[in-house]
């Protein structure tokens, strides 16, 4: 039986090393798209058989990577809110086994996008793994984060990572959907959609959002220090 990682391997080697193997498929792939911008092309642009031939492999490679990775991540974080919530309320256990199940949703839904690359005919399962990796992270963290603050002594920058990562989830989708929806009545992919300020542009907030998630991700397994220390 293969013993889970520490925090200490996650956060010196595991995560650095999962950070950076998906940085460098990404830029590789986004070297060999026409003219790619992160403000007019969502994330799956690059991972377009049609439009990137040279370099949706390498997209595939980031997800595939993410997926196999992030299993350990989340294995972790789940034991150990497990642990933390052992004795506090039903509600935060159930919140605590949510959250494990969302975040192991997410490895899941990683893995899929890279057998599933955005093609017509093959939209609906790939939205499917897109919303299974980007959702699924995205509610563990939410479920982790409140967990933490409710149950741990957490210090200002530690907070402030942590809040501003989980909030501009719903605050970059609003700024960017609900301004297009309210102002020209469409949604979508900006580069097929009427033109606005770039910081309105839902491409940049998908992309700031995938950032968001992967600082938010090592701030959590930092902070449950305190739960390896009892």
């Amino acid at each position: 039986m293969v013993r889970p990682m520490n925090r200490i391997v996650l956060l010196a080697c595991w995560i650095p090393a999962l950070t950076v193997l998906i940085a460098t498929c990404l830029l590789l792939a986004g070297r060999t798209y026409p003219d790619y911008s992160l403000v007019d092309h969502d994330i799956s642009f690059l991972g377009h058989p049609r439009m990137n031939p040279a370099g949706w492999g390498f997209w595939s490679a980031a997800m595939a990577l993410g997926g196999v990775m992030l299993w350990p991540v989340a294995t972790y974080i789940s034991r150990a809110m497990r642990a933390l919530t052992a004795d506090r309320s039903l509600r935060q256990r159930r919140l605590a086994a949510w959250g494990a199940w969302a975040a192991r949703c997410a490895s899941i839904g990683m893995f899929g996008l890279a057998l599933v690359p955005q093609l017509p005919g093959l939209d609906p399962p790939h939205q499917l793994a897109g919303v299974m990796a980007m959702g699924g992270l995205y509610v563990a963290l939410w479920l982790f984060v409140g967990i933490l603050i409710a149950s741990l002594p957490i210090g200002p920058m530690g907070a402030v990572l942590l809040i501003a990562a989980v909030a501009w989830g719903p605050i970059g989708f609003l700024a960017t959907q609900g301004w297009r929806f309210f102002r020209y009545g469409e949604l979508g992919h900006d580069a097929k959609v009427t033109p606005q300020l770039p910081l309105l542009q839902f491409s940049l907030w998908e992309w700031l959002l995938y950032f968001c998630l992967f600082v938010a991700l090592p701030v959590v397994v930092w902070q449950l220090r305190e739960t390896n220390s009892r």
